[in-house]
């Protein structure tokens, strides 16, 4: 079962000059398959030591803006307008359940 897709924000955003106050998910697109590689790419990281290691606060914030431009096309500057306290965190988890319900390869291990 596809999880929800689609997030009503508590402050909506301006973008592109339109107020928005919900944010539809859709299936990635091939365009996006660098995104999506990108994710993988900071999951997989492996330290010097070999041994795998969580991720850095770094990388999982850049996850979590990966994961959102996946499922909703957006810049990172659109992404920046996102309200950081009520919305971000909630439109991240909704994105992460999304893509693990769709079969992504972007995963929810690791999401901020």
């Amino acid at each position: 079962m596809t999880a929800p897709n689609k997030v009503t924000l508590t402050h909506p955003v301006t973008i592109g000059g339109r107020e928005i106050s919900e944010i539809a998910f859709e299936r990635p697109k091939a365009r996006r398959m660098a995104l999506l590689a990108r994710i993988e790419a900071l999951r997989s990281a492996v330290p010097d030591g070999g041994e795998a290691a969580p991720m850095s606060k770094e990388a999982e914030v850049e996850v979590s803006y990966l994961m959102v431009r996946v499922v909703t096309g957006w810049t990172d500057e659109d992404v920046d307008e996102i309200d950081l306290i009520d919305d971000f965190p909630r439109v991240v988890e909704a994105a992460a359940d999304f893509l693990e319900s769709i079969g992504s390869v972007a995963q929810t291990s690791g999401a901020a």
